[in-house]
């Protein structure tokens, strides 16, 4: 009933105009949007970094977002409007991007040799050894009171300031009652704490949290700890597989590139989706968009898009690259879009395994079903 009440409460939506410079780019980039204050704030970090502006636009239906764009978009770049996935017809189809709000990831027991062996996972290990980091697990009350007021709460404001999603100590306290609660110590100190839940199976990684947000636990490796030690309680409880929470859909973010370290591969995603179009071709449109390379959905399946300015200096070394960057495990495909050119061909000594799996398109192409159309 809640959600139901929310989803009509959602077809209408306040619309917000962001603008400020891009960084690649130098130049003004500006958005229409329809979020909360936390996504615009994200999206907005994503566009400009700390510093932009943003003005109410107006109230609208979201089945007007068109005559949105053709009324008051004259002059800007993209429209991003975030909506449940149910809601995605009333834009129509054939002219956004559907950008998952979360996709989630999961860890399949025994992890693979290969990333156990990986300089990038041995490295974590080292700190933790170095700095001789031990965990515990616990169910006690008093020690979930102390993880979320002195760990969850500062470190989640820390790392994400305004972005930042905060749960009630009311809601935590509730689903601790599934949950274990794992610490990290040094010198019989605790430095950190996240939560295992069993509300599910599999069990979930959920809540992460650092002693009063300092940094130097982070230097110690408190982050690489929760992850692994909570890799191999679970793991040594039975379990086949263990899911590492959401993370943003775009390929650059740090926390989707850390836990791909750890043998993370994507299996789905979050009922809300950012649907983003391209109303705007320029220079700062064609930087955000290389720049935040993202996840997106097309018919059921989860893709990866990755935008290219040119195709000059785009050899195979240049493709091998993008696909360690940007294919992520779990994904259907990797699309590879030329923002120049009519019609762009895969390279011709492209291994087979690859080729399956990665979508060479030139701008003229993508324009007939993802409205990249240059405007002149």
């Amino acid at each position: 009933m809640v959600f139901a009440v929310r989803w009509l409460q959602e077809l209408r939506r306040d619309f917000w105009v962001l603008e400020g410079e891009e960084p690649g780019s130098g130049t003004s980039l500006s958005i229409l949007c329809a979020a909360n204050d936390q996504d615009r704030s994200f999206l907005a970090g994503l566009a400009f970094g700390p510093i932009y502006s943003e003005h109410h636009l107006g109230r609208f239906w979201l089945w007007n977002a068109k005559r949105i764009v053709e009324k008051k978009g004259r002059g800007h770049s993209m429209m991003v409007v975030k909506v449940y996935k149910s809601q995605c017809w009333m834009l129509g189809s054939r002219e956004w991007f559907w950008v998952p709000g979360w996709v989630n990831g999961i860890v399949d027991f025994p992890l693979e040799r290969k990333s156990m062996n990986a300089e990038k996972f041995k490295s974590d290990i080292r700190r933790i050894r170095n700095n001789k980091l031990e965990y515990e697990v616990t169910r006690d009350v008093k020690r979930f009171d102390d993880f979320y007021y002195n760990m969850y709460l500062p470190h989640i404001v820390r790392a994400h300031g305004s972005n930042a999603f905060v749960k009630s100590y009311e809601l935590m306290r509730k689903q601790f009652e599934h949950c274990e609660l794992l610490l990290v110590k040094m010198q019989n100190e605790y430095i950190a704490g996240c939560l295992i839940s069993y509300y599910d199976e599999p069990p979930r990684l959920k809540s992460l949290g650092v002693r009063n947000g300092d940094l130097k636990y982070m230097r110690y490796g408190a982050a690489g700890a929760l992850y692994y030690f909570s890799i191999i309680y679970v793991q040594g409880k039975g379990f086949s597989k263990y899911e590492l929470g959401g993370s943003r859909a775009f390929l650059n973010d740090g926390v989707l590139r850390y836990k791909r370290k750890w043998g993370q591969r994507v299996i789905g995603m979050a009922s809300e989706i950012f649907a983003l179009k391209v109303v705007g071709d320029s220079a700062a449109t064609r930087s955000f968009l290389s720049s935040n390379p993202f996840i997106f959905e097309q018919e059921g399946a989860l893709n990866g898009a990755v935008f290219v300015d040119s195709d000059d200096k785009f050899d195979m070394k240049e493709f091998e690259k993008v696909q360690r960057e940007f294919f992520y495990p779990g994904l259907s495909k990797l699309y590879v879009c030329f923002l120049d050119g009519e019609k762009v061909a895969a390279p011709s000594d492209l291994p087979k395994e690859l080729s399956e799996r990665t979508v060479f398109l030139a701008a003229a192409q993508w324009n007939r079903t993802r409205n990249l159309q240059r405007k002149n």
